[in-house]
């Protein structure tokens, strides 16, 4: 069977009680998996091929073109497709394949779900492996939801902010999303600076 498409599956915020029935669907259909590591726990992988996304992107940018038509290729992301994923580095480098997006749990909505809290009136921003200034962002909105990475921690995050003399927000800090281990703080300003994480990390901070 000849194919003229891949699927970009999206996993929510990590465990699999989060995948919805659509994405565990084309999952078991795919000949071929191409995901992180993490991304593949829970994930049944004995009846297919494997490829881990490492450092690895241009290689299997080159798999995924020379076999999409002869296999079914499913590649795993992490939360929704759509929202701070390897969606728009696959579709620029795959041009002429059509690459079809099974929805997922983004990690905002699963961490508001997790706050009690609703995100109509926040704004959804990432310093992860981004030049954002989030210091102007927490200034002129009410709350304002951060992807960070290792560079840019919650801690850093609120030390930017004490030396503009910005104490008055909430730090909400969520770790290990939906996980067992899975760990939410709620933190001023000043405990925030003092705050260590050893995780990739979400942030949302707002108003008090």
């Amino acid at each position: 069977m000849k194919y003229n498409h891949i699927d970009v599956i999206g996993l929510g915020p990590g465990h699999p009680d989060y995948i919805l029935p659509a994405g565990l669907k084309k999952i078991k259909e795919a000949d071929v998996l191409i995901a992180g590591e993490r991304n593949l726990e829970g994930i049944p992988t004995s009846d297919k091929e494997v490829l881990i996304i490492r450092n690895n992107l241009k290689e299997l940018i080159e798999y995924i073109n020379k076999n999409y038509q002869d296999k079914k290729i499913g590649v795993l992301v992490s939360g929704d497709p759509g929202y701070h994923s390897m969606l728009s580095y696959i579709k620029k480098n795959t041009q002429g394949i059509e690459v079809r997006v099974t929805p997922g749990i983004s990690s905002f909505t699963y961490f508001f779900s997790r706050l009690s809290m609703v995100w109509q009136d926040a704004v959804l921003s990432s310093v992860h492996g981004e030049d954002t200034d989030f210091i102007k962002l927490v200034e002129e909105n009410k709350k304002v939801f951060f992807l960070t990475d290792q560079k840019i921690t919650p801690n850093y995050m609120a030390n930017e902010l004490m030396k503009k003399g910005i104490t008055h927000k909430c730090f909400f800090i969520g770790e290990r999303l939906s996980y067992a281990d899975e760990k939410i703080s709620c933190l001023s300003v000043g405990e925030a600076a003092q705050y260590p994480t050893d995780s990739l990390c979400v942030v949302v901070i707002a108003d008090e």
